[in-house]
């Protein structure tokens, strides 16, 4: 084998390095703007649940749901949609 076989051998495993690695850097890049998502939409659904917990039976009734199915949606944890 060759200098130059050698080198190209090398380059190759470089290059299956580099693919293999970037989509988890990718990933792990990403992991802190997913998890702020989520937190985020955590509590914007609770908020929203609480706000629909406060609302009268005029307001429930103007957007078209029972006091049953805001009950509903408000006894749901704030991680389920």
């Amino acid at each position: 084998m060759n200098r130059n076989s050698v080198a190209t051998c090398n380059d190759v495993n470089a290059q299956r390095n580099v693919e293999v690695i970037t989509p988890l850097a990718n990933q792990m890049a990403s992991l802190p703007t997913y998890l702020v998502e989520t937190l985020v939409t955590w509590q914007r659904r609770s908020m929203e649940r609480t706000q629909l917990k406060n609302m009268s039976e005029h307001l429930l009734r103007d957007m078209g749901i029972s006091r049953e199915q805001a009950q509903k949606e408000i006894n749901r944890p704030f991680w389920r949609s």
